[in-house]
Formats: C-alpha cells, sequence, structure tokens
C-alpha cells in the first residue's frame, strides 16, 4: 500500500486486468530462473484461459460451455 492506502502495481504482465496469469497459476519462475515450462506445487490437470476482463469472466458463454461440460459429462 502507498501513503494514502491504495495499492502500488508491484508489475505488470498478462492477466484478466486484475490478476496476473503467473499468479493465478502460482508459477514460481522468476526472470532469473525462467524455464518454457510452468513451475508450480499445484499438480494441474487442466487450465483454461479466457480473454475476458476480470469481472467479465463467469459471464462468458466459453466459461459456461466448459463448466457444464465438467461438471455434467467429462469422465
Amino acid at each position: 500500500l502507498d501513503r494514502r492506502g491504495r495499492f502500488d502495481h508491484a508489475r505488470l504482465g498478462p492477466g484478466d486486468g486484475v490478476v496476473l496469469r503467473d499468479s493465478a497459476l502460482m508459477d514460481e519462475r522468476t526472470e532469473a530462473n525462467w524455464r518454457p515450462r510452468l513451475r508450480t506445487p499445484i499438480a494441474w490437470r487442466q487450465v483454461m484461459f479466457l480473454f475476458e476482463e476480470h469481472l467479465n469472466l463467469t459471464s462468458s458463454p466459453v466459461f459456461a460451455d466448459n463448466l457444464l461440460y465438467w461438471l455434467l459429462e467429462a469422465p
């Protein structure tokens, strides 16, 4: 937080305008130890990227279609 009580942007990068992609995936790579593959303690089986702003993510038709598939049809 800055002196006025507002958050200061630590860095900019790919994401939804609020949360950075590497933060959402808990990517532990840094510029000093960057590698081509994701490095995270979470055993992701699947990740879906949506090209929407943060508050519009859950209203995206692509999100709804994939969510319904995962909940109702995926093995």
